[in-house]
């Protein structure tokens, strides 16, 4: 082994000592710059086989791109080698080569094998938009058809998406709020003091007890975004602390009301309340042809039933 070939196998060795895991994360800002030291020493001592490949493939017009396609490939070259399979050198060779294959298929499509039966050339789009006096004039748009309904798309949902979170925060800030005040009209003279804990002072509330209304809380906003929004909270719960369907709906009921209450209240969502529906329109009877089997069983009326006794009338109650 030569001394260039052991000395590029000690850098390489140097670097993947430093390699980060398989996230891409490192474990300290120590091993990042490691890291970052032994790849530039490593990227220096290939420059020159670099160059070779660029020119051996014909890209000295596009130097800069093929430089960078260079740097990729001794990237990735690091993260596949295998030092018992084979020497370093001979895997780096193979995967600049590729690259600089594939990068001069990229911008010189005439190099191609059905470029070349049609006889098609690469034209600079530059020089078909120069001017007369040799000026260059950069003016040179693809439409792309799909472009504005997608950014708009975008834009819809990123803003939907705020305004969700803004309305939930409103929301998770109430019920705290609604939780704290109850909590505060439980403390008092009546309280009972636990064994083994300081008397807490006046107006004040138990940290243990404050500890679980926020886990409640947090529960509850899991459960009105899969209840209202159809979306997977961050942050799975417990299936056994899963609500039941009734308590899920009262809770999407109550979010409601209140995000109706934040919507015209709030300025920041002033747009949202000239969208709302009026109280009245919600507040629509069930119809009669609807109604539940209880409630066919009370509106039969007491009815008369004829006895053996004469003397006395008996009422059927349904």
């Amino acid at each position: 082994m030569s001394k260039a070939i052991s000395n590029l196998e000690s850098l390489v060795q140097n670097v993947m000592a430093c390699l980060p895991d398989e996230a891409g994360d490192f474990a300290s800002p120590a091993q990042r710059s490691a890291y970052n030291r032994g790849f530039e020493r490593l990227l220096r001592a290939l420059r020159p086989r670099i160059s070779y490949f660029i020119r051996r493939y014909g890209l000295l017009g596009h130097w800069e791109d093929a430089e960078q396609v260079g740097a990729m490939a001794v990237h990735r070259a690091i993260a596949g080698y295998n030092p018992e399979k084979a020497q370093f050198t001979t895997f780096v060779n193979w995967q600049i080569r590729g690259d600089m294959q594939g990068l001069r298929y990229t911008v010189m499509v005439d190099q191609r094998a059905p470029a070349k039966k049609v006889k098609a050339s690469t034209v600079s789009l530059q020089s078909l938009m120069s001017k007369a006096d040799g000026q260059d004039e950069y003016q040179f748009d693809i439409e792309d058809d799909s472009a504005l309904a997608m950014v708009e798309r975008s834009a819809e949902n990123h803003l939907a998406k705020k305004t969700m979170n803004a309305l939930l925060d409103s929301v998770t800030k109430r019920m705290t709020e609604a939780g704290t005040r109850d909590l505060l009209c439980k403390q008092g003279p009546t309280a009972t003091r636990k064994p083994g804990v300081a008397m807490l002072k006046v107006n004040s509330i138990d940290p243990d007890q404050l500890r679980q209304l926020e886990v409640c809380v947090a529960e509850s906003r899991k459960v009105i975004i899969r209840k209202m929004f159809e979306m997977d909270a961050a942050g799975n719960s417990d299936v056994a602390s899963e609500p039941s369907p009734e308590r899920a709906r009262h809770l999407a009921r109550k979010a409601a009301a209140m995000m109706r209450e934040i919507i015209a209240e709030e300025s920041q969502f002033a747009l949202l309340a000239d969208s709302l529906p009026p109280l009245d329109v919600l507040k629509t009877r069930r119809p009669a042809n609807r109604s539940t089997a209880r409630g066919r069983q009370a509106s039969v009326a007491k009815l008369p039933v004829r006895s053996s006794v004469p003397t006395k009338n008996v009422s059927l109650a349904i």
